[in-house]
């Protein structure tokens, strides 16, 4: 019966102590969010921000590479898609979605 009783009171000074790592743990774990945020998530959301501006300035003429690296100019701006002339001495088109528009070249 004695050794029960050390053992109930040893099991039950545990979940104290145990608070104050719990309270540890959450004071390490909001700098290491707050880094992660601004290394990782906000420069991510910027460059997403970016190239969807690009994409909405895109018009006829401009020269664009593709995310498959294909090279062309947009010859027609529709709502979801661009068609891009890929060889001018054939007048070859394609059709790609405005997501796969990976840049736009500037003209030297």
């Amino acid at each position: 019966m004695a050794g029960q009783t050390a053992a109930q009171s040893g099991a039950e000074g545990a979940p104290a102590t145990a608070g104050g790592g719990i309270m540890q743990t959450v004071l390490m774990f909001v700098p290491m969010a707050l880094i992660f945020y601004f290394l990782i998530i906000r420069p991510q959301k910027k460059q997403q921000k970016e190239q969807g501006s690009m994409l909405e300035n895109l018009k006829k003429d401009d020269k664009v590479q593709l995310s498959s690296g294909i090279i062309g100019t947009i010859t027609k701006v529709k709502d979801d898609f661009f068609v891009v002339e890929i060889d001018k001495s054939n007048h070859t088109t394609i059709e790609v979605i405005k997501s796969a528009v990976s840049g736009k070249i500037e003209a030297k």
